[in-house]
């Protein structure tokens, strides 16, 4: 994902990411041209596939899709409402985001993504 060029991506944006990355830039000039931010990361991904620097380490499991995924963050969301764990209110917003972030920048594959849901079905349990 890229951001517009005034604001870059917003904090809901970025808690999606599984990965996050910024270029640096002089303190004069803080933002960079979106076609232009675009070609580096593409220029410095072709170099690091060149390089052969870029392997998962288990390249038979496949990361979950990210609608998989939001059904897990959004029962789990219901569940914590359920429990008011979102207090203060007025915190609730972040701390979905904070619980989006930590979720998604694990990549769980599929299996993964069961033995989630299952340890949360269990712990909502009466």
């Amino acid at each position: 994902m890229f951001g517009p060029e005034a604001s870059g991506l917003s904090n809901k944006d970025l808690s999606f990411s599984n990965y996050i990355l910024q270029i640096p830039t002089s303190l004069k000039f803080k933002s960079l041209n979106l076609s232009h931010a675009i070609t580096i990361i593409c220029h410095e991904i072709f170099k690091a596939l060149e390089k052969k620097k870029i392997k998962k380490i288990s390249s038979n499991l496949k990361i979950s899709s990210k609608s998989k995924i939001s059904s897990i963050v959004t029962h789990l969301t219901k569940l914590l409402d359920e429990k008011d764990f979102f207090t203060p209110k007025e915190k609730r917003h972040s701390m979905i985001l904070n619980i989006n972030n930590l979720i998604y920048r694990l990549e769980p594959n599929d299996k993964e993504l069961r033995i989630l849901a299952s340890i949360i079905s269990s712990l909502s349990k009466k």
